[in-house]
């Protein structure tokens, strides 16, 4: 037990495939919970988790628009954090995924390391969808000394270079440029070496094998494509 003098710990955590045991856990010792949109919040408060533990921060400001989250980071919108963390409470920010695999938390990590006295910080690693979406898909990511490559598909000349260069690649965030992507593929004759896989671990989880066979509304945020030679 601390003391209730002592600051509170900002617990680093994810939602996507953690366990049961590891849910109630933080439910049950963590006092606060951090969560980007009211959205989030509903979904939790199906769940039975007390409207009081939740804290909004920024709502919409921290999202993946860049913009958005330095505008976030320049209003202070983590002070709301900080605020509950020299009350002696502690707080875990929930994400999806791994927390240190382009996860939104970082632009508010910078706010905090600079907070003084500086909060202690503790990252649970998670499933990242990378490898929720080889698992699923039954793509081996990479053996012995072959050469992987992560990277956003929005750089398409990028993704050119990268998939000449490594045995495997895995590209994130394809749901907007997904048609130049499999244009792409087709062109360099990996079309048949590829696997798109949506919602990776979420029940409207999804995979195809052949990538012609994707339609508009299969395309989602949270999709990847995995390229192995």
């Amino acid at each position: 037990m601390k003391d209730k003098d002592t600051a509170g710990d900002i617990l680093f955590t994810h939602s996507r495939q953690t366990s049961c045991l590891t849910a109630r856990y933080l439910f049950n010792e963590t006092s606060c919970f951090i969560l980007r949109t009211n959205k989030a919040v509903q979904s939790l408060s199906q769940r039975q988790i007390l409207n009081s533990k939740i804290l909004i921060v920024g709502d919409d400001l921290f999202t993946t628009n860049i913009e958005r989250l330095k505008r976030g980071i320049k209003e202070k919108a983590a002070n709301a954090i900080l605020n509950k963390l020299k009350n002696g409470i502690d707080v875990a920010f929930l994400t999806i995924g791994d927390p240190t695999i382009y996860s939104t938390f970082f632009y508010v990590h910078e706010r905090l390391i600079k907070a003084s006295p500086c909060p202690k910080i503790v990252f649970i690693p998670g499933i990242s969808s990378i490898n929720a979406s080889a698992g699923a898909a039954g793509v081996s990511l990479g053996l012995a000394d072959e050469k992987i490559a992560i990277l956003p598909a929005t750089y398409i000349e990028d993704v050119k270079d990268t998939l000449r260069e490594f045995d495997t690649v895995v590209l994130m965030k394809v749901h907007r440029v997904f048609d130049k992507i499999r244009s792409a593929l087709r062109e360099l004759a990996l079309i048949d070496k590829s696997v798109y896989i949506s919602r990776a671990g979420m029940e409207e989880e999804k995979i195809f094998k052949n990538l012609d066979d994707v339609r508009d509304e299969d395309l989602n945020y949270f999709s990847l494509v995995i390229i192995r030679k």
